[in-house]
């Protein structure tokens, strides 16, 4: 914009670039997952033991065609959303905003402190039942109360992360006042408060990873308990 060009030119520029980036990574998302797909499905009948003599390699045509689909709709919000953005943007603003201070939301300390420690209690709980307790997993309704039990636990440690580090680190007077530890401080916080969405959605992506495998190995026992339980049966009626 400096050297004169146009915001429409910009726009151009922005939209080729989204377009390179999403054809490329669709192309290589779609060849690496037809053969995870492969390797997970070997993976699911491996561990209820099913027959695998007749399996084949499958390429389902239309679940390509839904991935290409969301994938144009997802990047063509996203093109929408820059193209709208940099129209809105002015030369002055581009040039100053690195110098632009970020708005942090002070917390109360106290609260952060209590809702942290609440927090990771929850989450220790729902991690112990998905893990350790994964055999009373064995129905729906007692899947479901671990799992709400990660999410909200999750997202709270994340926003009350900033406010606990904060008192903890205040109370050490060496290390907290020592050199430049203040300063370094007070970025991480920022941080941390500014990314709270992402840092969570990772997290909750991994327990739910965490708990869907823990719940499929639960539901794996049960059958072959009652399929060894039936057999047993049978073989003394005999």
């Amino acid at each position: 914009m400096t050297l004169g060009m146009g915001k429409r030119q910009i726009s151009k520029i922005i939209l080729m670039e989204t377009i390179f980036v999403g054809v490329i990574s669709l192309a290589i998302g779609i060849v690496i997952g037809v053969f995870v797909s492969q390797f997970m499905s070997i993976l699911v009948a491996k561990m209820f033991e099913a027959d695998m003599s007749e399996f084949r390699f499958v390429f389902s045509k239309d679940a390509c065609i839904k991935t290409c689909i969301y994938f144009a709709v997802m990047y063509v919000a996203v093109m929408f959303f820059n193209t709208f953005t940099v129209s809105k943007y002015k030369l002055i603003n581009l040039l100053n905003a690195e110098k632009k201070n970020e708005k942090v939301k002070i917390k109360n300390p106290f609260l952060c402190i209590l809702v942290f420690i609440i927090a990771v209690i929850m989450l220790g709980m729902a991690y112990w039942k998905v893990t350790v307790d994964v055999g009373s997993l064995t129905t729906a309704d007692k899947i479901l109360p671990p799992i709400i039990m990660g999410i909200v636990s999750t997202v709270l440690i994340f926003w009350s992360l900033s406010g606990f580090i904060i008192q903890i680190v205040q109370k050490m007077k060496k290390t907290y006042l020592k050199g430049t530890n203040m300063f370094v401080l007070k970025q991480i916080n920022n941080k941390i408060n500014t990314m709270v969405a992402s840092m969570s959605v990772i997290c909750l992506m991994l327990f739910m990873t965490i708990s869907i495998l823990s719940s499929s190995l639960a539901l794996r026992n049960t059958m072959r308990k009652r399929i060894n339980t039936n057999d047993t049966s049978g073989f003394k009626s005999i």
